[in-house]
């Protein structure tokens, strides 16, 4: 289970918290589910936030999230990682390192045992079946913000 602050206030994690997280998991991981490139973790974080939106009624965490030509994209955590191009990226901590509160943590453990198994390129091709990109998404304008209330209303469906 990850670190937590016993008696404290519940602090929101922030997306680096949560993708190195993802990457220490994939690290203990077997087949696809241990290879995390840039765009897998993207789609990753997609799903975090949107069942987090709705299952805990808050978000995971509070950087912005751009529908791109490949799908949902976290800039912030994109550009972080970007100069590992398509290939994996290592865990910098282990899971226990990072301290996320135990209910984000669980959601992010079910988060990546549905979704992780599936590889980068089919995670992108999901999400571009959904409406939180499909709304956001123009080729002729380029990327656009994915809202809260975009994941809101969408991710009941995927629990039913």
């Amino acid at each position: 289970m990850a670190a937590h602050l016993v008696g404290e206030e519940l602090k929101m994690a922030t997306v680096m918290d949560i993708a190195n997280y993802l990457l220490a998991k994939a690290s203990s991981s077997e087949g696809e589910r241990s290879n995390l490139s840039n765009l897998k973790l993207q789609k990753l974080l997609y799903y975090v936030q949107g069942f987090h939106s709705v299952l805990l009624d808050r978000p995971a965490f509070d950087d912005r999230m751009e529908a791109w030509m490949h799908g949902p994209v976290v800039p912030s955590v994109y550009h972080h990682y970007k100069a590992h191009g398509n290939g994996h990226i290592p865990a910098a901590m282990p899971v226990e390192a990072i301290e996320i509160d135990d209910q984000t943590a669980e959601l992010i453990d079910e988060v990546f045992d549905v979704y992780a198994k599936h590889s980068a390129w089919h995670l992108r091709n999901l999400t571009h079946d959904e409406d939180p990109w499909i709304n956001r998404y123009d080729p002729e304008m380029g990327s656009s913000e994915i809202k809260a209330e975009d994941l809101e209303a969408f991710f009941p469906s995927l629990l039913e």
